[in-house]
């Protein structure tokens, strides 16, 4: 357990920085998990990654290690029922506080994750970087998927016209698994678009996510 130096005013009155806050806006596209207890007025943040990502996840710890009470844990999943592996994870969560409840009245509605209707303001470059080391993937024929199934069809056509009219990238949507279920797909054509705009914000540990070579950290 890491020692509390701040005080608990301190702590209500932490501010983000704009560049955390653009991170932020990436990451809740992405994985990242933000809480709000029904009775309670504040908010937290939950950060987890399979094993595999650890590098990652240490990394956003590092981003946020003034706003945690203790450091990163390991769990250990029971095994998978069709393979028998045991899948463990990393995880660590935030203190409740009031700089992340606006992040939470973004992108939640009715506890339910959405798509802010002023994400052409929000988005960066930078939280696009973060939105793709969360949730992207490059296509093995060309091209990059955003995993965006868990939105609804009018929140993806949504992004995706975000990403066309900001960042000219001609996105369009493809179906995934679930009848109503798709994911934000870039073309093989604006790849290098995608990676000249992203790869400068891309941890090192993420390289797999762009395979472009181009990276700051």
């Amino acid at each position: 357990m890491k020692k509390n130096y701040l005080t608990r005013s301190e702590v209500l009155q932490l501010p983000l920085s704009s560049e955390l806050k653009n991170i932020l806006v990436g990451l809740s596209l992405g994985d990242l998990h933000i809480f709000k207890h029904p009775k309670g007025v504040n908010t937290n943040l939950y950060f987890e990654q399979g094993l595999v990502h650890e590098a990652y996840l240490l990394h956003l710890y590092d981003l946020f290690e003034l706003y945690c009470l203790s450091v990163p844990k390991i769990s250990h999943r029971l095994p998978d029922k069709r393979t028998g592996k045991v899948y463990s994870r990393i995880r660590f969560q935030t203190r409740s506080l009031p700089c992340f409840t606006e992040f939470y009245n973004l992108f939640y509605y009715e506890g339910k994750k959405i798509i802010p209707r002023n994400l052409g303001d929000l988005l960066t470059p930078l939280g696009l970087a973060y939105f793709a080391m969360d949730d992207g993937t490059l296509n093995k024929n060309g091209g990059f998927y955003f995993c965006t199934a868990n939105y609804t069809v009018e929140d993806n056509k949504y992004l995706s016209s975000i990403l066309n009219t900001k960042f000219d990238l001609n996105t369009t949507l493809h179906k995934y698994a679930g009848k109503d279920q798709y994911r934000i797909y870039v073309p093989q054509s604006k790849l290098n678009e995608l990676i000249a705009l992203i790869g400068p914000h891309i941890h090192s540990s993420m390289q797999h996510k762009t395979n472009s070579g181009v990276f700051s950290k």
